[in-house]
């Protein structure tokens, strides 16, 4: 991340005055999950620092051994359904989301969603 200090108007910029911060530390990248079973069963889960761990546990909240992972996000995902088969998509917003997972199955309707 750079930092660009703006002086007043009339001011005067020294060489070497303009600095930039590199000790920041990076933001954190939280991801989340949305995981169906075949029964309609599901979970989701998001906020973790790792993808790993928002997929372990949206696999716990789905609660039944045939769910299976169909989003990983770090802004939003959603999942669609079609009767028949569930599909996953992800995106910087909500709408993003829902348009991807639509896009991914080949319609159907939204049937979940969730934002970091």
């Amino acid at each position: 991340m750079t930092v660009t200090q703006i002086h007043p108007a009339g001011a005067h910029i020294q060489p070497g005055e303009m600095t930039h911060v590199s000790n920041m530390p990076p933001f954190p990248v939280y991801y989340g999950a949305i995981a169906y079973g075949h029964d309609g069963s599901n979970g989701k889960h998001g906020g973790t620092l790792s993808k790993g761990a928002g997929k372990h546990r949206a696999l716990e909240l789905c609660g039944i051994d045939t769910c299976t992972v169909v989003s990983v996000f770090t802004r939003c995902g959603a999942v669609a359904h079609d009767g028949a088969k569930y599909h996953g998509g992800y995106g910087y917003n909500r709408s993003a989301a829902e348009a991807h997972a639509m896009a991914n199955l080949g319609g159907g309707r939204i049937v979940d969603w969730a934002c970091n």
